[in-house]
């Protein structure tokens, strides 16, 4: 296995958009694995913005994405930002894998708020499951 860092420092905004990256190969295989953050109390829209534009400039036909992380848009309600993310997710043939709450607060319904976007072409029978680790 190979992996390189790819410098997305010029695309992150503090609070706003952070990204962190690094392709991957495993022989044949090769994968550009994204790790995203966004602040909860910053304008949706403008994660969602700079997030299209950095998926243009690294998105590859060979190379399989997936992106991971706390964007802070919780999956299990409707909204018009949780449409956006989906249809700019759709546009790189990404899917959101993640189907079980991830935060539970005070014995509150959870939220699902931490994403995993998979290629569709290339990691059809992967599935996500919950790990509790007691912390």
């Amino acid at each position: 296995m190979i992996f390189q860092a790819i410098n997305l420092n010029k695309l992150c905004k503090e609070k706003v958009f952070e990204i962190s990256a690094v392709t991957i190969h495993i022989g044949s295989i090769n994968v550009i694995l994204c790790c995203v953050y966004r602040s909860p109390s910053e304008n949706p829209n403008n994660f969602l913005q700079q997030l299209e534009n950095t998926l243009k400039l690294i998105h590859q036909p060979t190379v399989s994405l997936v992106i991971c992380g706390d964007l802070n848009i919780n999956y299990f309600t409707e909204s018009s930002v949780k449409q956006n993310l989906e249809s700019i997710m759709k546009a790189f043939n990404l899917t959101q894998v993640v189907t079980f709450p991830t935060r539970i607060c005070n014995n509150k319904k959870g939220t699902l708020m931490d994403s995993v976007f998979l290629d569709n072409a290339k990691f059809q029978n992967l599935s996500v499951h919950p790990f509790d680790s007691g912390l």
